[in-house]
């Protein structure tokens, strides 16, 4: 039975220096028109936090709630919610659902609310997620009456066994201190016997909740046995991140009067629609201190107060005002409206008689944080829009997975969440 053992070990870490460079594909997406605005956040004493990470502590007191609205014909649809275990990359872990739920993994949603006097109507969906047993990586999965998957969500739930430490120091290389964030990260494991770092620790460290640009498997550099520490700091560049710039914003909360950067807004028979200020690439300005949201967006209406059901829909029309790119090169628009990732809906169109880019979104009444991502011919994604300034202030993540080969799954035994500034708080 140990050699069986040891021999899955062998065959789960065999491909570990290849994982370390790849980024899991965007899990979390809507598979269906219909469906906007999804949103899935703790919950505390039933008091929501949708700005806060889906990151909760197994066996504590926040829950996960998980809403969106549907905009199709149908005054109901019967969705059903399905959870799934995945491992520190996200792939399916071998754990079977009796391994991490204690009910049957087929859940009903049963709250719904119908939209109030809005154009574009449509009914809003709530689910609060059922206790999980283990910790680790997971997908919530929405499925319709015809078992179609129409929305999937990732969520994380850690226990705390090991201190997680997180420092922000200069790049290695003088020419990038400037334009990127390094960050030094130090696992202390005092109550955890951890034999082998190189293997069984898998470190992720994410920049404003964009897996897309998330960091998987960094290489420990110092490991002191004696006092039980892991320090990763290689010099490959591999904990860096392009700083970026203080995100973009929109205030779309009115339809009866203009909100900041809205230049028009007009009700057809298709609903409300705006034109959202012009835009220019600032990649070569100089650093502007700006309060944002690194990339949130806060649903709301400054023409009424009630509630999530009462905020009607807006096609903004979002332009990028820049001569065409290269070939092979694209333009996305982003935001936490598309996980803060390249998404084909949010993909930019060159207009010739504009001399830009051009992208339509439908988007609930609210505040919006938003980005240009280039990418290119490679599917490598860069700031050369946006620019990159050392001065931003960005939020950062690091998660600490334990590789546990008797359990069959990646276990996420640390979590680290802190905000990084070169400019002093006001």
């Amino acid at each position: 039975m140990r050699i069986f053992a040891f021999l899955i070990y062998l065959t789960l870490f065999a491909g570990l220096g290849q994982l370390r460079a790849q980024n899991p594909e965007n899990l979390s997406r809507s598979f269906s028109e219909n469906i906007r605005t999804p949103r899935l956040y703790p919950v505390f004493n039933d008091q929501p936090n949708p700005m806060a990470p889906p990151v909760i502590r197994l066996g504590g007191q926040e829950t996960l709630r998980l809403d969106f609205d549907d905009l199709g014909d149908e005054e109901y649809v019967d969705y059903r919610v399905k959870i799934t275990h995945c491992d520190a990359i996200w792939k399916k872990s071998d754990l079977f659902p009796r391994n991490y739920l204690r009910d049957y993994n087929d859940f009903m949603v049963e709250e719904y609310e119908f939209s109030a006097n809005t154009e574009t109507e449509y009914t809003r969906y709530t689910f609060d997620l059922p206790p999980v047993t283990r910790s680790g990586n997971y997908l919530v999965t929405v499925f319709d009456e015809d078992n179609k998957a129409v929305l999937q969500e990732r969520f994380m739930v850690y226990e705390p066994m090991v201190n997680v430490q997180t420092d922000f120091m200069d790049a290695n290389m003088v020419s990038n201190r400037r334009k990127r964030h390094r960050l030094v990260t130090q696992i202390s494991h005092q109550a955890l016997e951890i034999r082998d770092p190189n293997n069984n620790i898998f470190v992720v460290l994410r920049q404003n909740r964009s897996w897309a640009t998330a960091k998987y498997g960094l290489t420990p550099t110092r490991v002191n046995e004696s006092a039980r520490t892991v320090l990763y700091d290689p010099f490959n560049e591999s904990n860096e991140f392009g700083a970026g710039s203080e995100y973009r914003f929109v205030d779309l909360r009115a339809v009866t009067f203009l909100g900041q950067n809205v230049l028009s807004m007009e009700k057809r028979t298709t609903g409300y629609h705006a034109v959202v200020a012009f835009d220019k690439p600032r990649g070569h300005e100089s650093y502007s201190q700006i309060d944002d949201l690194n990339g949130l967006f806060a649903i709301g209406s400054n023409d009424t107060k009630q509630g999530l059901v009462d905020p009607d829909y807006i096609t903004a029309t979002f332009s990028l005002i820049t001569p065409k790119l290269a070939k092979g090169k694209k333009i996305y628009l982003a935001g936490m409206f598309s996980d803060n990732a390249p998404d084909s809906r949010f993909l930019m169109k060159y207009d010739t008689g504009l001399g830009g880019y051009t992208a339509s979104a439908k988007l609930k009444q609210g505040f919006y944080n938003y980005r240009y991502l280039v990418v290119d011919a490679q599917g490598k994604i860069n700031n050369s829009v946006e620019g990159d300034h050392f001065e931003a202030e960005n939020e950062y993540e690091t998660f600490v997975y334990l590789r546990d080969v008797q359990q069959r799954a990646d276990r996420l035994i640390g979590y680290k969440r802190t905000n990084f500034s070169r400019i002093p708080s006001r």
